[in-house]
């Protein structure tokens, strides 16, 4: 692992704000962070693949957001991809509810 990658896990972790869960190995990766006084985000929840369906990232999502909440957020919110239906399910599952749909766009000149 560079140097420049471990001084960034070292920040995030002593920030607080991103976690990793280790049963006898790393098995899931998430990271939250309160982006208004009121309003807090789950940034991140990834699991590999041979990780999944046990649980770990609904457990972890559902900490992470209860623990914005104690922190004084009123609201949380993350961004889901809705070719996702395992995470739009966990997110559902524990409290989360569809708001909008974002479109990304790009424009390019004619050059």
């Amino acid at each position: 692992m560079s140097e420049d990658v471990e001084h960034q896990i070292d920040n995030r972790l002593k920030q607080q704000n991103t976690y990793f869960w280790v049963d006898s190995t790393p098995v899931l990766v998430a990271s939250s962070k309160r982006v208004l006084p009121t309003i807090g985000r789950i940034n991140l929840a990834y699991t590999p693949p041979e990780y999944r369906r046990k649980g770990y990232a609904t457990a972890c999502v559902a900490a992470l957001s209860q623990k914005l909440l104690d922190c004084g957020c009123r609201r949380c919110f993350l961004i889901a991809d809705l070719a996702n239906p395992t995470a739009n399910h966990i997110y559902q599952a524990i409290g989360y509810r569809p708001l909008s749909d974002w479109h990304k766009y790009s424009f390019t000149s004619k050059q």
